[in-house]
Formats: structure tokens, C-alpha cells, sequence
């Protein structure tokens, strides 16, 4: 069983826990002795510098509106959640499309070709990533 299937049953064992739960950090070392580290229970996500940038570019647009001067990075991210989990539960099939097909234009070429659906159906290869919250036009 490789590390992430590992890790996956050990976080799918954490779930069914009662309350409390402790999140801790699950290592799975290989013979060759590399550890690799995987994090149990909530935790803050990987964001990449792309990520961060989009969250600031928000930031410093909606800034320049007066009423909200004292808006944080943090108010962005909580927001922008709370409306995807609103829109999650009135459209769920159209949201996990939505992210499919999101996942499927972040991947390189290479692995897109032949990624199935759950549906076993092939998917189709999209357009180059474009976030929906860019405030840049496609180039």
C-alpha cells in the first residue's frame, strides 16, 4: 500500500472518531528510509503563490471601497468559502463538474489524458486554468 493510500485510510479512521479529536501528524517512512508527513484532521491548506497573490489582488480591489477599509486577507478566504459551501448545497452535481473540470485544466497534459469521472467516462481536456475570481483577462 503506498503512503498516500496509507495516509487516506488513517485520515478516513480519524473521521469516524467521536468527539474530541486531536489532529497530529502521520508519518509513513520507506525501507530506503524517506518520511513523508501527512496531516491528520483539519488543517491550514497548501496554498501556492498564485493562490496567495489572487487573495491579495481581492484584497487590495475591494479595499479601495470605503466601507470596507478594515477588510482582511482572511475575510476573503471566509467569505469566498462560505459562498462556494451556500452553492454546494443548492447545486452539488454542478459544482463537482465545475471542480472536475477546474482539476483537469490544472493538470498538465499529460496526465489529463485518459482521467476518468467518476462516471468511467473519459474527460474531456479544458481550456488552460483561468480562476473564476482572476482579475486578470486571459491571456
Amino acid at each position: 500500500m503506498t503512503a498516500e493510500d496509507q495516509a487516506f485510510h488513517m485520515g478516513q479512521a480519524w473521521e469516524a472518531l467521536p468527539e474530541p479529536k486531536r489532529q497530529f501528524n502521520f508519518y509513513v517512512i520507506s525501507p530506503s528510509g524517506e518520511a513523508k508527513v501527512f496531516y491528520i484532521g483539519p488543517h491550514a491548506p497548501k496554498l501556492s503563490p498564485d493562490d496567495v497573490q489572487l487573495v491579495h489582488r481581492l484584497w487590495v480591489n475591494m479595499r479601495r471601497d470605503p466601507s470596507v477599509h478594515d477588510l482582511h486577507h482572511s475575510d476573503i478566504i471566509t467569505y469566498a468559502l462560505t459562498r462556494l459551501a451556500g452553492q454546494y448545497a443548492r447545486e452539488k452535481q454542478e459544482i463537482l463538474r465545475d471542480l472536475r473540470n477546474y482539476r483537469a485544466a490544472e493538470a498538465p497534459v499529460s496526465l489529463r489524458l485518459g482521467r476518468h469521472d467518476n462516471s468511467g467516462v473519459p474527460s474531456a481536456a479544458s481550456e488552460p486554468k483561468q480562476s473564476p475570481l482572476s482579475l486578470n483577462p486571459p491571456r
